[in-house]
């Protein structure tokens, strides 16, 4: 089983691993619509494929590839994430100067 520092760390090794799964959440691509889609070279595409595959995030068909259910889970816990860290990054300003005030 995959550890959520893993599973981060492969997610954000390639900003094309988010943008794949969410594409693939909600359609089912073959490789040439996808590449379209991300406007990405075929083998950037391939190769991120191949990595969320090789996890299980994601599955090929005779139609083409697909998140599976824990590549969506992924997906989603990825963003919240991110939304996470935006939110305490917009917020940092304002406290460091709440702190130097408290001095």
């Amino acid at each position: 089983m995959i550890q959520v520092s893993e599973a981060i760390e492969c997610m954000g090794k390639s900003s094309q691993r988010p943008r794949i799964l969410d594409v693939l959440t909600e359609n089912e691509m073959d490789l040439r619509d996808l590449k379209d889609e991300l406007n990405s070279p075929r083998t950037t595409v391939q190769r991120n494929l191949s990595v969320l595959e090789e996890q299980g995030w994601i599955e090929e068909s005779d139609s083409g590839y697909k998140a599976t259910a824990i590549g969506y889970l992924i997906f989603k816990e990825f963003v919240r994430m991110n939304q996470k860290i935006e939110a305490v990054d917009s917020l940092a300003p304002s406290s460091l100067m709440w702190i130097r005030q408290e001095r």
